[in-house]
C-alpha cells in the first residue's frame, strides 16, 4: 500500500478535430499513489503521464486532442491503514 497519496486538480485543453479546431479548457482531478514522498516535480511528471496515456488509450477512439497544461492544487490525502 502507498503511504503518499495525493488528490492533482490539472488543467487541460481539448480539442475535437474533426468538429472544430477551437482549443477548449478544462479542469480535471487525479488520485495518485507514492511510495515515498513526492516532489512536485515527480507529481507534474506523474500527472503528465497521466494524461498521455489517457489520449493514447482512451481519447484517439473518440477523435480528441488532449493537452496537459498546469497543474492548479495538490492535496495531500489522509492515509487510513485497516487491519485485518
Amino acid at each position: 500500500m502507498a503511504d503518499f497519496n495525493y488528490k492533482v486538480t490539472y488543467k487541460f485543453t481539448r480539442c475535437f478535430p474533426k468538429i472544430s479546431d477551437t482549443k477548449r479548457p478544462a479542469k480535471d482531478r487525479v488520485t495518485l499513489e507514492f511510495n515515498s514522498e513526492p516532489s512536485e516535480y515527480d507529481i507534474e511528471s506523474k500527472v503528465k503521464d497521466w494524461v498521455s496515456d489517457l489520449q493514447r488509450d482512451v481519447m484517439n477512439d473518440i477523435d480528441c486532442e488532449i493537452e496537459f497544461q498546469e497543474i492548479v492544487k495538490v492535496r495531500k490525502l489522509k492515509v487510513v491503514k485497516g487491519y485485518y
